[in-house]
């Protein structure tokens, strides 16, 4: 098998791994990659049709990042709700097995008294935070959940950086966080979150 082949088979191989991604952003980027490989395969065995068609598909994800990737905070918005609105429970019935997933110590009666707002993308539901006063203006945060689709990390900062004033508003200048699941803690470190006493910890005074 020569390198030329290599190329095919990386490029098969690029496609099929992008659809198995839940996030846009990724399955776009790793298709642009297996694009790329597949022009240079047909391009070197003579299957011009095949170079050209990962070509224009090339461009069209390409257009696509372009546009995902130039989204500002303005394309994000944050709604406030009470914690015991139907929609609310709907929602976390219907993504609760996803949520135990990340956020294993989360319990439905911690919801009574919540702070809880809907992020926003485009109008389009994005994600759930939910969490409950702990003293000393501090939040604890119950539930901090985005849907697989939007877990690119900017719903995240847009909330964290950009809206930070709504917990300041309400007086909270400090956030904790129970550990969650690996993928989860990561998340929280990339928003600011600090590791101490067993806990998540920032201070939005910073």
């Amino acid at each position: 098998m020569d390198w030329v082949e290599w190329v095919g088979y990386g490029a098969s191989l690029a496609i099929m791994i992008s659809m198995l991604m839940s996030s846009v952003l990724k399955l776009r980027m790793i298709n642009l990659v297996g694009c790329f490989l597949f022009i240079i395969y047909g391009w070197i065995i003579g299957a011009y049709p095949v170079a050209i068609v990962n070509f224009f598909i090339a461009l069209i994800n390409i257009y696509y990042l372009r546009k995902m990737l130039g989204q500002t905070a303005s394309y994000f918005s944050v709604m406030e709700m009470d914690a015991n609105d139907i929609y609310v429970r709907k929602f976390l019935d219907f993504y609760w097995k996803d949520i135990q997933k990340f956020m294993p110590e989360f319990k439905p009666n911690q919801l009574e008294g919540d702070e809880c707002w809907l992020l926003l993308k485009d109008m389009k539901v994005a994600g759930i935070f939910m969490g409950g006063h702990k003293g000393d203006n501090t939040l604890e945060i119950h539930l901090d959940y985005l849907l697989p689709e939007y877990r690119d990390f900017k719903v995240g900062k847009f909330l964290y950086e950009n809206k930070k004033d709504l917990f300041l508003k309400k007086s909270y200048k400090r956030l904790i966080a129970q550990p969650g699941n690996k993928k989860h803690n990561k998340y929280l470190k990339k928003m600011g979150f600090r590791f101490y006493n067993n806990v998540f910890q920032r201070d939005l005074m910073e």
